[in-house]
């Protein structure tokens, strides 16, 4: 993963930290079980900063905690602006590393609208020869991409899907 960690001393303290966070970011510790006595270590509350303090680590433990370290963004409708995340790691004599910085693309997608029926549907009942029902009044629509109540459509299909009685059943606005 292109890490490279040089040092022949054990590693006393480790930080990665996101140097602009925006709503959602997230980073989080995803170590393998022989990882998994580092992260009882983790100041870890998932969010943007980690730091391993108070340890005595040999440069390979250090390099697969490091390698373990994951980055998400939990919104919708994430801010695409690059982050960029810092590390540092601190030797048993107390000299800290320069900081590095990696560099994150955060790309949005599209999400499709969703519809569904509302909780309380029992449904709808037509009476023949009876004025036309309105038979959508209990639909709920949204937009895991929406930052407001509008909900921008490009179209909108409605259909009878079975038990059509061919010339007879109509659908209107």
């Amino acid at each position: 993963q292109g890490l490279e960690l040089v040092s022949t001393r054990n590693i006393e303290a480790i930080s990665v930290w996101i140097n602009n966070p925006k709503v959602g970011d997230q980073l989080a510790f995803t170590g393998s079980d022989e990882d998994i006595k580092f992260a009882e270590l983790l100041e870890l509350q998932t969010g943007t900063s980690l730091s391993l303090t108070d340890i005595t680590l040999i440069p390979d433990d250090v390099k697969s905690i490091l390698q373990s370290i994951t980055y998400e963004n939990t919104t919708q409708n994430p801010n695409t602006d690059d982050r960029e995340v810092n590390w540092q790691v601190t030797n048993e004599n107390g000299l800290s590393s320069v900081e590095v910085t990696s560099t994150i693309e955060v790309v949005s997608k599209n999400d499709a609208p969703e519809i569904a029926i509302g909780e309380d549907d029992a449904g709808v009942t037509f009476i023949e020869d009876g004025d036309p029902i309105n038979i959508g009044q209990n639909l709920v629509l949204s937009d895991p991409d929406g930052e407001n109540e509008v909900l921008e459509l490009q179209s909108a299909t409605v259909w009878i899907s079975g038990g059509i009685q061919s010339g007879k059943d109509q659908l209107s606005f």
